[in-house]
């Protein structure tokens, strides 16, 4: 069985459940180094722009002191890019069509194409323009900005005029703010973590301060279905809960004062944070370190997390139940005994035959499965075992309903 031995190498358990960390790509990009970029990436495995970061010290070469923003895909093959002289960058991110959208200090908002072509350009209110824009961030369907008197502003995509959020009473800048997003009403609100040490939920009709006291809270991540806030303190605790505050999930202490560079969800089941050469993973209050000697950057996903370095482009995610299934050590899920059965016919052992007998009754199921499975696997090799294992399957099916 070395195909189910080859498949599981890179599996890692952790809370009961199975991970795995695969490279995707080796990046085709020339001369772009991350420790000295910012990188904003598209949900979905969905194109890369980076561009210099202003808010690190590095040598730029003075004939060329215009900064640029180049546009990749996640395997690092150039789309297209552009000289930027608008102005200072509040914000930089992506939209729900794949458009780069970039918000400047003044408040103007412009979007550009994949490929590096200005589509449109848009003004926040006056009273965004008048303060200044101090951060904005860019979710898959909104802008949302923080003005330089700390107040909270949005302009959704589908008609960008300016919405005010109700004024927080802020006395200092925010030790972190996050937008949360209601999947069902599609309401907005933005978490805003305070020099208190709490938390207030903003929306446009209220602030609901949650009376927090194991703050301030250096960063914060929304998972991608919205459920749920992981927030890292002053004091290196990590600390999980329900985004609407109702549960908390689980702590833990990171013991480090210095906050994680990144902080990112493995789609809804994990949490990642990268500080300049570790890579913590976090499951429930248990954890796994890895290590890269160059710089990382996180893009988490529905499903998963990308792990995009200077070199290459990997995926973490919990293993699909289905693969789970058939590659579990000892599984004896129907799926596992036809891709076994598959694997003792091409050795032309009678054990196949066993095998098939055993999960007549199962024999569809398994089959389907197995086609699952091979939809789930990034490489040539394993999908096309998979689906030798359910043709070989379908063979000793009267009715075949794919």
């Amino acid at each position: 069985r070395t195909t189910m031995d080859y498949v599981t190498t890179d599996w890692h358990e952790i809370n009961g459940k199975q991970f795995r960390k695969k490279e995707l790509y080796s990046m085709g990009w020339k001369n772009v180094d991350l420790s000295k970029l910012m990188a904003v990436a598209a949900p979905y495995g969905g194109p890369i722009a980076v561009t210099r970061d202003e808010k690190k010290i590095v040598m730029i070469n003075t004939a060329n002191l215009r900064p640029q923003i180049q546009i990749f895909t996640s395997s690092g093959t150039e789309l297209g890019s552009f000289t930027w002289d608008k102005g200072r960058l509040a914000g930089i991110g992506w939209n729900c069509a794949e458009q780069l959208v970039c918000v400047l200090e003044t408040g103007t908002a412009i979007i550009y194409s994949v490929f590096g072509e200005m589509l449109t350009q848009f003004t926040m209110s006056r009273e965004c323009c008048e303060q200044g824009v101090k951060e904005a961030k860019i979710t898959p369907t909104h802008i949302v900005i923080l003005t330089n008197n700390l107040r909270f502003y949005y302009a959704p995509f589908e008609d960008p005029r300016t919405r005010a959020l109700a004024d927080p009473m802020l006395d200092d800048s925010p030790s972190s703010w996050e937008v949360l997003i209601n999947n069902v009403s599609l309401q907005l609100e933005v978490l805003v973590a305070t020099t208190t040490g709490t938390i207030c939920a903003v929306d446009e009709e209220s602030v609901k301060d949650q009376l927090l006291s194991h703050g301030p809270f250096l960063k914060m991540s929304v998972s991608p279905n919205g459920a749920y806030l992981a927030c890292f303190s002053s004091t290196g605790d990590v600390w999980v809960c329900m985004s609407d505050f109702s549960k908390d999930l689980f702590q833990f202490p990171t013991k480090s004062k210095t906050p994680p560079i990144q902080l990112a969800w493995c789609g809804n089941e994990g949490l990642v944070l990268y500080w300049e050469k570790i890579f913590l993973f976090l499951c429930n209050g248990e954890w796994l370190k890895f290590t890269y000697d160059e710089p990382v950057h996180l893009v988490p996903e529905v499903d998963g997390v990308r792990i995009i370095t200077n070199d290459s482009c990997e995926f973490m995610q919990r293993v699909p139940l289905v693969t789970e299934d058939i590659f579990r050590i000892g599984s004896t899920a129907p799926s596992a005994m036809l891709y076994d059965a598959y694997d003792h016919f091409e050795k032309k052992s009678p054990k196949a035959d066993e095998n098939i007998r055993s999960i007549k009754q199962e024999l569809q199921q398994a089959v389907d499965a197995c086609i699952e499975a091979a939809g789930q696997e990034f490489g040539f090799a394993g999908q096309r075992s998979l689906l030798k294992a359910a043709s070989f399957g379908k063979c000793f099916l009267e009715f075949f309903s794919p």
